[in-house]
C-alpha cells in the first residue's frame, strides 16, 4: 500500500488538529469548579477546634442504617496513651519515581507526626471516641506555617470498627499557597486529597495513570479519566500518522485492540487495581484504535460504499453479539470483555450512519432530528457535567422524604431531574464556552477533506 501523501497530512496541519480538539475540551472544566464552590460545608460535631486544627466528628456514609454490622463500635473508651503510642507508631515513606531513587536512593521511613501533633491529636482523639456515635468517624486537621504564603497540611480520619481500628490518612505533610481554592475545600474533606497535591494530574491530563490505585476520583472529576486517554491519543497519534504507512498504522490499531483486551483480562485474572482494568490508557485504546482503523479503511482505495456498509453491518452484528455472549457468560465483570465488543459495535453503527441518507433512510431521518442533533452538540458538556450535578442531587435532595412511599416514583423523578439539570448545565457550557472556543478553528483550517466511500466498484 503507498504511504500517507504528506502534502496533505502535513505535520503542523496535524499538529493544529490536535490543539482544536484540545482547547474545545478544556473550558467546561470552569463549570466544574463553580459547582465545586456551590458545595456547602459537610455538617460536622467539633470536639476541638482552634484557627488552624480541630478534631471533628463527621457522618460516614459507609454506615447504612438499614445494615447494623456497617456501623462502627462509637462511642467507645481508649485512653489517651493507647492513642498516643498507635499514632506514634505510624510512619510514612514519601513515593519517590525510578528516577529520584536513582539519584537519592530510596526514602526513609519518617514518624508520620511530631511530638506536638501526638500530643494535642491523643488528646482529643479519646474525647471524640468518648463521644462519637455508630454512624461517624473521628476526623482530624492539622495546619503549620512553612512561610508567610505557605502551609503545610496533615489531615486524615479514624475509626473503631469492630475490634480493629481504621487509620485514614488524607494529606501528609503537604504545601501549597494562601489563600487557595484548596485550603478552603481541604478544611471540609480532611479525609480527601488537597487541590494542590492531585491538580496536576489533571492540569496535564494524566489522571488516569496517577490514580490507577484509586477507586474514586476526587471533586466530583471521576468522568474525566475518559478525557486523559483522549488527550493522550491526541498528542501522540498525529505523529504516528506522520510517520507510518497506511499498513503500518491498520497493524498498530489492531495491535492496540489487542492489548487492551489482553491487559484487562490479565489485570483482572491477577487482581490488578480497578483503575488499571478500567480507566488505564493501555488498557483503554481499543475503542480509539477501532474508530482509527474505521477511518483508513475510509481512505483506503478499496472502499466503497457497498464494501463499507457490510463491514459496518458485519462489525455490528459481531459487537451486539459479543456484548450479549459476554453478559451471559461472565455476568458481573463482563465489562472487561464487552468494552471491546461495545467499540466494535458502535463502529458498525457509526459506520451506519454516516451512511444513512435521511431522504431515503428511517436511521436517516431519526439521526438527522433538530432536537437528537442538539443533544449531540451539548453531549461532551453532559458527559462531563453529569457527576458533579448527580452528586449535588444526592447530597441536597436525595436525602429529603419526598415521595417515601413510591420507591419507583421517587427514582423515576431523580433520574428525570438529574437529566434536565445535566442537561442545562451542559447547554450554559457550550454557550458560554464551548461555541465561542470552536469559533477559532476558523483560524486554524484543517488539512484535509472529508472522505466518503467511492460510488462504484473500484478494480483491485
Amino acid at each position: 500500500m503507498r504511504g500517507l501523501d504528506r502534502r496533505e497530512y502535513g505535520l503542523p496541519d496535524l499538529v493544529w488538529e490536535a490543539f482544536r480538539a484540545i482547547a474545545s475540551r478544556l473550558t467546561p472544566y470552569a463549570l466544574l469548579l463553580f459547582a465545586g464552590c456551590a458545595i456547602p460545608m459537610v455538617p460536622y460535631r467539633a470536639v476541638y477546634e482552634d484557627p488552624v486544627n480541630y478534631v471533628r466528628l463527621e457522618i460516614d456514609d459507609s454506615v447504612l442504617p438499614e445494615w447494623p454490622p456497617s456501623a462502627h463500635a462509637h462511642p467507645t473508651t481508649m485512653p489517651v496513651e493507647d492513642v498516643a503510642r498507635i499514632l506514634g507508631g505510624i510512619s510514612v515513606k514519601e513515593h519517590r519515581i525510578w528516577l529520584q531513587k536513582w539519584l537519592q536512593g530510596e526514602a526513609p521511613l519518617i514518624p508520620a507526626f511530631r511530638p506536638e501533633e501526638l500530643a494535642l491529636l491523643s488528646q482529643q482523639i479519646a474525647e471524640a471516641f468518648a463521644l462519637a456515635r455508630p454512624d461517624e468517624r473521628v476526623t482530624f486537621y492539622l495546619s503549620q506555617p512553612q512561610t508567610s504564603v505557605k502551609r503545610i497540611i496533615t489531615s486524615g480520619g479514624v475509626y473503631l470498627h469492630r475490634t480493629e481500628l481504621h487509620f485514614i490518612l488524607g494529606n501528609w505533610q503537604i504545601v501549597y499557597g494562601i489563600p487557595t481554592y484548596g485550603m478552603i475545600y481541604d478544611r471540609r474533606y480532611p479525609m480527601r486529597p488537597t487541590a494542590a497535591r492531585i491538580w496536576p494530574a489533571f492540569v496535564f491530563y494524566v489522571q488516569n495513570i496517577v490514580f490507577v490505585n484509586r477507586d474514586t476520583y476526587p471533586f466530583a472529576l471521576g468522568a474525566t479519566w475518559s478525557l486523559a486517554v483522549e488527550e493522550q491519543f491526541y498528542l501522540t497519534w498525529p505523529l504516528l500518522v506522520f510517520l507510518l504507512k497506511k499498513r503500518t498504522l491498520a497493524i498498530v490499531s489492531v495491535s492496540l485492540v489487542v492489548v487492551s483486551l489482553f491487559l484487562r483480562l490479565v489485570g483482572f485474572f491477577h487482581g490488578a487495581p480497578s483503575g488499571f482494568v478500567h480507566q488505564f490508557t493501555l488498557s483503554r485504546l481499543d475503542a480509539i484504535a477501532l474508530g482509527s482503523l474505521a477511518a483508513l479503511w475510509l481512505r483506503s482505495p478499496n472502499c466503497t460504499l457497498v464494501r463499507w456498509r457490510v463491514r459496518a453491518y458485519q462489525f455490528l452484528g459481531v459487537g451486539v453479539a459479543g456484548v450479549v455472549l459476554a453478559r451471559i457468560l461472565i455476568h458481573r465483570n463482563s465489562s472487561i470483555v464487552g468494552y471491546t465488543f461495545l467499540a466494535i459495535a458502535f463502529t458498525g453503527l457509526l459506520g451506519i450512519s454516516v451512511t444513512s441518507d435521511p431522504r431515503y433512510s428511517l436511521l436517516g431521518r431519526v439521526l438527522s432530528a433538530g432536537w437528537l442533533r442538539y443533544i449531540g452538540r451539548i453531549s461532551y458538556g453532559i458527559y462531563l457535567l453529569h457527576y458533579p450535578i448527580f452528586n449535588l442531587w444526592a447530597r441536597f435532595v436525595g436525602s429529603q422524604s419526598f415521595y417515601q412511599s413510591n420507591q419507583v416514583v421517587r427514582n423515576l423523578l431523580g433520574f428525570v431531574s438529574q437529566m434536565l439539570l445535566a442537561m442545562i448545565a451542559a447547554s450554559l457550557s457550550w454557550r458560554l464556552f464551548e461555541q465561542p472556543i470552536l469559533r477559532l478553528k476558523k483560524w486554524f483550517p484543517s488539512g484535509s477533506d472529508m472522505h466518503w466511500p467511492a460510488e462504484g466498484q473500484s478494480q483491485r
